[in-house]
């Protein structure tokens, strides 16, 4: 609930929400299509402003009913240029009234009072409290009057915009710019006329309003600031979901993920090598020891050495027999025989070694090494609302005749009614990345405001309808 003071121009709500004139930024009176101060200032349902000629231009190949997307270039909004033109967008009174507060040098200003009788008389004073521009006349006038004659009332040029933003009211209504009726000058509006939609003094209500529906102003100021202010807490609150989801899926988190996984397989084949250095100066270790212990144990040396013996017995033997045999006398072989044949007799008696245990070395390589296996796994959402795939499913359910309201990507104003509504599905259709499988777009008719649109269910990658 806000909780304003009694002191003129200033307005506060628990929580810093500030409305003191003099706490606007500067940003709101900029028209961001010329990039200058905002004329005759003119805002779209999005309540983005802009200068009424910047939307004339923008707008000149558009016709009447046609949309267009809002001019501020973040803004995913669009609007529908209304009958008569961009001039029949409303008038963003608020910031018209502070652009003329602060910077009233810069403007040839009109006595508010004449205007009323049709009469054109320059403006030398302005009245702090009604904050009406007045001549010379109507300021004598205003010092006199018992209504007003407390007012602050100065003269432009004594004027600064830290004496506009720190004294004057900013309540200004659809008729003007302070609470000063415009029928009667000397009464201020205090009652709202329902059936006339707009605010009037007590002599109103006794001359044009008679047994009218009515309500105090400030009742109706208070109501419809705690709507504002009820909403505004929780788009505040939907706000900040929203910036937790923008935190949870970063980019550069990925970024980050995939950088430790490669460090981690760097580490893992850095690891392997020196495991597989350390395998194999062990295997060979092994074999250098097994095969220095056979040879101290003697097992293939004295082998050797008797098989060298015997081949050189037989050897000779066998060579200086058969040479006596081929070429010497009858009486050198008789001569030699006893002991030729006792030597072959010897050789023939001793046995062919046995051949001792040997070592048989053979490696057997290990199945090809792996550095390990890599899972790629899809992140659930962590809140915020329906899937992509969620969403595909969705647009195949509305089939003509389903009930459906405004979804995740609704940029359409009121078409759905106000309050928002629900409508039912006229017309599916399909053409999605030219598949005709895929729907694109649904076609809707609104209960309320009785309007048949088309609607993107894909299209873009947007999805502007949910099921009721």
């Amino acid at each position: 609930m806000a909780t304003y003071s009694a002191k003129a121009g200033t307005a506060s709500r628990a929580g810093g929400y500030v409305t003191d004139i003099g706490n606007v930024t500067d940003k709101l009176l900029i028209c961001s299509v010329c990039k200058e101060k905002l004329k005759e200032p003119k805002f779209l349902p999005c309540l983005h402003t802009f200068c009424a000629q910047c939307l004339l231009d923008k707008t000149a190949d558009k016709g009447e009913g046609e949309r267009f997307l809002c001019l501020e270039k973040e803004c995913k909004a669009d609007a529908i240029l209304p009958p008569g033109g961009a001039m029949e967008f409303p008038d963003n009174l608020f910031l018209a009234n502070i652009i003329q507060s602060r910077h009233p040098s810069e403007m040839d200003h009109l006595c508010d009072f004449c205007k009323h009788q049709e009469k054109e008389e320059p403006a030398v004073a302005r009245c702090l409290q009604c904050r009406e521009f007045l001549c010379a006349d109507c300021a004598d006038m205003h010092n006199q009057t018992s209504l007003t004659i407390s007012h602050d009332v100065r003269a432009l040029n004594n004027l600064s915009s830290a004496t506009i933003q720190g004294n004057i009211l900013h309540n200004g209504t659809s008729h003007n710019r302070g609470d000063a009726c415009i029928i009667h000058p000397d009464q201020t509006v205090q009652f709202y006329c329902y059936q006339c939609k707009s605010p009037v003094c007590e002599n109103c209500l006794e001359e044009d309003h008679n047994g009218h529906k009515k309500i105090k102003l400030q009742s109706l100021v208070q109501q419809y600031r705690g709507q504002a202010l009820t909403l505004v807490g929780k788009l505040q609150n939907k706000l900040v979901d929203i910036q937790q989801l923008s935190m949870s899926y970063d980019t550069r988190l990925a970024a980050r993920n995939i950088d430790q996984v490669k460090a981690q397989i760097q580490e893992t084949k850095l690891s392997m090598f020196k495991t597989l250095e350390d395998e194999e100066r062990r295997l060979i270790a092994e074999i250098d020891k097994a095969f220095k212990l056979n040879e101290r144990q003697g097992k293939g040396t004295s082998f050797q050495k008797a098989i060298q013996g015997r081949e050189y017995d037989l050897r000779s033997s066998t060579e200086i027999t058969g040479a006596v045999l081929d070429h010497g006398s009858n009486t050198e072989l008789v001569y030699m025989q006893p002991s030729i044949k006792a030597r072959l007799e010897a050789l023939d008696r001793v046995p062919i070694p046995i051949i001792p245990q040997q070592l048989s070395f053979h490696f057997n390589p290990a199945p090809k090494p792996l550095l390990g296996t890599l899972q790629v796994e899809t992140l659930k959402p962590k809140q915020g609302g329906k899937t992509q795939k969620q969403y595909e499913e969705m647009a195949k359910k509305m089939v003509p005749g389903t009930k459906v309201k405004r979804g995740r990507d609704w940029r359409y104003g009121n078409e759905d009614g106000d309050p928002p509504g629900q409508g039912k599905v006229v017309d599916q259709l399909f053409g999605l990345n030219g598949q005709d499988t895929e729907v694109s777009h649904i076609k809707v008719k609104w209960d309320k405001s009785g309007r048949t649109e088309k609607y993107r269910m894909g299209a873009d990658g947007c999805y502007d309808l949910q099921l009721a």
